[in-house]
């Protein structure tokens, strides 16, 4: 009885419950990666006043190329069945400021079950999230991750900085940003490296090195690692996406 009245409504006024909820941002997109339909809460995030504001438009539109980049990596990955559970990741909002924010994404299924497009919910995090340390001591853990992006950071410095253990400070990570200490340092220092390569004519060389980096191998290998293609690549995109645009 109940999967026969599931299947008599309309998405469309399902989603339109996300309305309601204030606290997160909701979002259905095609195979192409271009919004299909947001609540009202993903559009205050971006200054928007109306629907047709963003729909026919992509991430690109209005997130730093850096964080779009990821999205769409993401999109990919769930186009291709993957989802994504309970992940911490940063997002901008209108005024460039950046949160934490709690992210789900899976694909959406047509009715003969032919993956057609994604959709996801994401919510800001707040301190209610962990007992142990509050939430907003992460912004402490990383503007000192900021402050010391040019020089070793040792795990023992972080807690020392914190005023905790070192066990306390590897279960935050475990726990908030499902990482170790040096995988979220990792991931600071791929986004320095993502702006300044879209950002500055800075060679692929100095950007290793003012990232504390040994040497260019070694920060190229990291790099695509994380990004999934080479510092060289990812700057030839962007200034590809900058000049069609134009």
């Amino acid at each position: 009885m109940k999967d026969k009245l599931f299947s008599q409504i309309k998405s469309a006024e399902l989603a339109i419950l996300y309305d309601y909820l204030p606290d997160v941002q909701f979002w259905i997109k095609d195979k192409d990666h271009i919004f299909r339909w947001v609540n009202k809460t993903l559009l205050e995030n971006y200054a928007l006043q109306k629907l047709t504001d963003i729909v026919g438009k992509t991430d690109y539109d209005f997130s730093p190329f850096y964080i779009a980049k990821q999205f769409e990596h993401d999109d990919k990955e769930v186009l291709k069945g993957k989802e994504i559970i309970n992940r911490i990741e940063m997002v901008s909002s209108f005024d460039k400021n950046i949160n934490f924010y709690m992210t789900n994404k899976r694909p959406i299924f047509s009715t003969n079950g032919e993956i057609i497009g994604t959709m996801g919910i994401t919510q800001k995090l707040s301190d209610q999230e962990n007992s142990e340390i509050p939430f907003t001591k992460l912004n402490e853990i990383v503007q000192y991750i900021h402050n010391k992006i040019q020089h070793p950071i040792s795990i023992n410095l972080m807690a020392e900085h914190m005023h905790c253990s070192i066990s306390t400070l590897e279960r935050l990570f475990k726990t908030m940003l499902q990482s170790t200490p040096m995988e979220f340092i990792q991931k600071i220092k791929m986004q320095y490296a993502s702006k300044a390569l879209i950002n500055s004519d800075k060679l692929v060389s100095e950007i290793a090195f003012s990232l504390g980096y040994s040497d260019q191998s070694h920060f190229i290998r990291k790099f695509k690692k994380a990004m999934k293609e080479t510092p060289f690549k990812y700057r030839q995109q962007y200034l590809n996406l900058k000049n069609s645009s134009k």
